[in-house]
């Protein structure tokens, strides 16, 4: 599994990432879920490759995420359907 990690991993979450913000651009709420679901996966590929630099990475990024969230779900004209 190791293997199949450091070969292909990186690859699935660059992509997975990129679809949550095309999901986030068309304003569902379950983009935001994938979003945040990804940096902990970032998180996961950092511990099992000892590369722990992707973990600051997924926090900030985890939290630009949550706030832009809290941010679009306030204002009434950026309504957010699930």
């Amino acid at each position: 599994m190791e293997q199949w990690v450091n070969s292909y991993a990186s690859y699935v979450l660059v992509l997975s990432g990129a679809a949550a913000m095309f999901v986030i651009g068309r304003k569902k709420r379950f983009g935001w879920l994938w979003f945040i679901f990804n940096e902990f996966m970032w998180t996961a590929y950092a511990l099992i490759t000892k590369q722990y630099g992707f973990i600051l990475g997924a926090i900030l990024y985890g939290i630009v995420g949550v706030k832009s969230y809290l941010h679009w779900s306030k204002k009434g004209i950026n309504k957010i359907h699930l």
